[in-house]
């Protein structure tokens, strides 16, 4: 059984990255938390580069989540990021 915190992270992870599929048919990683008291807030990375790359931002989120969590304000993180796969594999 899913952990009620964790599937409302999930599905407000889920919807929002829908639409950016649908509006724009991609999108640079992203991220959502959950704070302590249960707020679910988007977080975006920036590195101010006009196309980062996708590691470099997920990296960022998750260096800053890092330091986040020993001080005990996130109870649930989700990050997002756009991949592709292929049928056979490469």
């Amino acid at each position: 059984m899913e952990h009620p915190d964790l599937q409302a992270l999930f599905d407000s992870l889920l919807q929002f990255t829908k639409k950016l599929l649908s509006e724009h048919g991609g999108f640079n990683p992203w991220a959502a938390t959950m704070s302590s008291t249960g707020k679910i807030q988007r977080v975006g990375a920036d590195n101010v580069k006009e196309f980062p790359k996708a590691q470099a931002l997920i990296d960022m989120l998750t260096e800053t989540f890092q330091r986040q969590s020993p001080i005990g304000v996130l109870r649930a993180v989700g990050i997002c990021y756009d991949a592709r796969t292929s049928k056979d594999g490469c």
